[in-house]
């Protein structure tokens, strides 16, 4: 039977770039490399509170699958204001992983990866790295429940895996992201 994976985020899970003109989402990189079903839920410009505020659907289809990988904040970066706002985002992205846990379903929390705007913008460079410490600790503590996996795509505007925008992933980046990621959801569901 093959393995069920849900990808559900921002713009990032949905694949966007050349200004939303293409989308090619990890997931569908992800699929072929695991020859598994997955279904990709990627709401572009929304933030982690809209994400966990307005689960769509998903929250009565969860113990369909397998897995679920979470790639959320990102669109929040830009309004945090301090070290209590991270830890509010984090608390916002883990009732994401919190819906799955009750469900039985494990989940993958991808971190917050680099981009050209934390490049020039050290708040954003140093909350991001206080949601994905904060986010890393909560999948240490789930008990098996969630692993944290570090986005691999790290930024660089030569590499070949960025968007002009400086914020999305091209088809590389997203099936470098994939890659990385086949190993970890391999684990959740041999």
């Amino acid at each position: 039977m093959r393995a069920r994976i849900l990808c559900y985020g921002d713009s990032l899970t949905a694949g966007y770039h050349e200004k939303g003109a293409t989308f090619d989402p990890y997931g569908r990189s992800l699929a072929d490399l695991l020859d598994a079903e997955v279904v990709i839920i990627g709401k572009s410009g929304w933030t982690a509170a809209q994400l966990a505020d307005e689960r769509p659907g998903i929250d009565s289809v969860l113990d369909e699958y397998d897995a679920v990988i979470i790639m959320a904040g990102t669109n929040d970066l830009g309004m945090l204001c301090d070290r209590n706002d991270c830890c509010n985002l984090v608390l916002k992205i883990w009732e994401l992983h919190t819906a799955c846990h009750v469900r039985g379903c494990k989940s993958i929390a991808v971190s917050i990866p680099e981009s050209g705007w934390q490049k020039i913008n050290e708040k954003g460079r140093v909350y991001r790295g206080l949601v994905n410490e904060f986010l890393k600790e909560k999948c240490q503590e789930s008990g098996g429940s969630a692993t944290y996996v570090e986005c691999p795509v790290e930024y660089d505007s030569e590499s070949g895996f960025w968007d002009s925008d400086g914020l999305h992933m091209n088809k590389a980046g997203y099936e470098e992201l994939a890659r990385h990621l086949c190993p970890h959801v391999r684990s959740l569901v041999k």
